[in-house]
């Protein structure tokens, strides 16, 4: 089961119309799939919330309620310990405000309506939408998905110029923004405040608590038996009362330790973990690259509760004629993920679990952080640090203090300037994007904030937790796990588990099996080794640059049928992508160079394939676009 809610609050005065609300929550719901609407109203509010499937969490709140001149929406599953109802929860924000929500643990998205204040509030980390649009004077409407609000003219199906600019870089919505020019997004960990009056501010209502560093001198055995019980603690919170579960399997090392605690935990209950991961069929002409489902598949021998099914890729050309008006997203039934749901669907499964987020902080791939030593005073496991460092890489300790200690805790704007006077500004993969769009979109690409880098990894680790393409990712899962009744649910993002990840000390995390050293240890008896050790990540599809060059032709007669779409043109250089497809190896030199790569055992890392953002920008701009502001 998924849910999904939409509103209005009318700031002329009126009194809101529930007929309005059901249409938004219509435009939302998938055909196929049996739904459950619930809506409330009081005065000019009104918002409800639409089930689809049927519920799987013990405490899945999601539903509508009013009473004492409050109305609340909301779409939440609670999975910590304080599980208030909808009631109840009513009753705290009207009392304590954000204070109520901070410490939640769970996903939701909630309209909360006072008698005199709309509370729109999004969850910690942004595992579920909300949008909005306010039309000043008229009214503020909001909803789960940005349908509710185009398909039913409550907001413009004008596109954001600035995003469309930027989009073969940032491949989303950055932050507020979303692709539609009067559509805003509520910021993961904020709430959007409304007044009857239409006056709107945003305010951040939580961020991950930094704590107390630990010592680098704590039994790294200590630190992993904690990281083990609250990851399985996480995984467990997120299972289904009843019937299997689904989830992401690769070769990495996040999905397949959730795979595994997850099959473990539902063999009591009698079901089995269905895992699903991109898999590579063989090549016409017999060549078959080694891929994440080869490397994964020794967790089904281990595991006798879990069950994996390889998803193949789709053809370029018809993947992209599938792209979704309001999304930018291909639902056509060969996009990967689409096959992934559908897989679930038909073992019964109603949730899906993703190992996304794990990199930001539980599993972050630090290279040893010791400006974070220095600066928190660990002098001792400092020294210590430095004569290992320098040991193993034949450098001196002056010059690893100079490059590890002193460059990283330079303020950002010098940093910059130093590593862009030795001619580091600039990645050859931006610059390769950069020649297929017009230069008003070399400047936006520019422009986009990068994940940080700092001194103490504590802040690192939750500037990315906090960077625009974690939520914006996550709401992809929303989106699509709606057209299917399944619901995403993220274990690596539980909030004790982060808590605690992000004060282990940066140099813990990386030893002589290389990064993630902590979370290696405490997944001992959980994966096998020739997983729990391994540190290349395969490719999940090592095939599509073979695809791409076979479809060359297509791609760039498309291209060239886009000639006359000036909103192509605006926002694509479409010689310049032709160029760059045009490029693109001959599919018998990359047949010879998989067979060779494979013949050895090796992994095969997909090139060349910078055009697929620009294209999908194009295509769906031919198809779909209309204005842009």
């Amino acid at each position: 089961m998924t849910a999904l809610i939409a509103g209005i609050l009318r700031l002329d005065g009126a009194h809101a119309n529930e007929r309005t609300v059901r249409e938004m929550l219509e435009a939302m719901a998938p055909s196929s799939l049996p739904t459950t609407t619930a809506v409330c109203s009081s005065g000019p509010f009104a918002a409800g919330v639409i089930r689809i499937g049927a519920a799987y969490a013990a405490y899945d709140r999601s539903s509508a309620h009013s009473g004492d001149g409050a109305a609340i929406a909301a779409d939440m599953v609670l999975y910590g310990d304080r599980t208030p109802t909808l009631s109840d929860l009513s009753a705290l924000i009207s009392r304590d405000g954000l204070r109520a929500v901070a410490d939640l643990q769970g996903d939701f998205a909630i309209a909360h309506w006072t008698g005199s204040e709309l509370l729109l509030i999004r969850d910690h980390l942004g595992v579920r939408p909300l949008q909005y649009v306010i039309k000043p004077g008229q009214f503020c409407a909001f909803a789960s998905l940005p349908r509710a609000l185009l398909q039913t003219g409550l907001a413009d199906r004008v596109l954001d110029a600035e995003v469309l600019r930027a989009f073969p870089v940032s491949v989303c919505a950055p932050g507020e923004r979303t692709y539609f020019q009067q559509i805003r997004s509520v910021l993961a960990g904020h709430a959007l405040r409304v007044t009857k009056a239409g006056i709107s501010r945003t305010q951040r209502y939580w961020r991950l608590p930094l704590g107390r560093l630990m010592s680098a001198r704590t039994n790294p055995d200590e630190i992993a038996e904690e990281l083990r019980h609250l990851l399985d603690q996480a995984v467990r919170r997120r299972l289904p009362i009843k019937g299997p579960v689904a989830g992401h399997v690769s070769a990495g090392l996040d999905s397949s330790s959730i795979a595994v605690l997850a099959a473990r935990a539902m063999a009591s209950r009698g079901h089995a973990f269905i895992g699903v991961g991109y898999h590579e069929l063989a090549d016409p002409s017999g060549v078959k690259a080694l891929d994440e489902l080869d490397r994964a598949a020794c967790l089904e021998d281990a595991e006798p509760n879990l069950s994996i099914h390889g998803v193949p890729a789709a053809a370029p050309i018809e993947q992209l004629a599938t792209l979704d008006p309001d999304t930018l997203l291909t639902f056509g039934p060969e996009d990967p993920e689409e096959q992934a749901l559908s897989i679930a669907v038909r073992h019964g499964a109603q949730v899906m679990l993703s190992g996304w987020g794990g990199d930001e902080v539980v599993t972050w791939r630090s290279h040893g952080n010791l400006a974070e030593l220095f600066w928190s005073g660990q002098w001792d496991a400092l020294i210590s640090a430095l004569r290992t460092r320098s040991r193993r890489s034949g450098a001196s300790v002056l010059s690893i203090v100079r490059s590890a200690i002193l460059s990283e805790s330079l303020p950002l704007p010098l940093r910059d300037l130093i590593r862009s006077r030795h001619n580091q500004e600039t990645a050859s993969w931006l610059t390769d994007i950069q020649a297929m769009v017009p230069p008003a979109s070399r400047e936006a690409m520019q422009h986009l904030p990068g994940r940080p880098t700092l001194a103490d990894s504590r802040r690192e680790r939750r500037g990315w937790l906090e960077h625009w393409y974690l939520p914006e990712r996550l709401e992809t899962f929303v989106q699509r796990g709606a057209r299917h009744g399944v619901q995403y649910a993220f274990p690596m993002l539980d909030l004790d588990l982060l808590r605690f990840a992000v004060t282990i000390p940066a140099v813990l995390l990386k030893d002589c099996n290389g990064n993630r050293a902590i979370f290696r240890r405490a997944m001992k008896g959980i994966l096998p080794d020739e997983l729990r050790l391994n540190t290349i990540k395969m490719s999940p599809l090592p095939h599509e640059t073979l695809r791409q060059s076979r479809a060359k032709a297509d791609i760039v007669n498309g291209l060239h049928a886009m000639r006359q779409n000036a909103l192509v043109q605006r926002f694509v250089d479409i010689d310049g992508v032709a160029a760059y497809v045009q490029q693109i190896r001959e599919p018998d030199e990359i047949l010879a160079w998989i067979e060779e790569h494979t013949a050895r055992g090796e992994q095969v890392t997909t090139y060349e394939l910078y055009h697929l953002h620009v294209l999908r920008l194009a295509w769906y701009l031919h198809l779909h676009g209309t204005e842009a502001e």
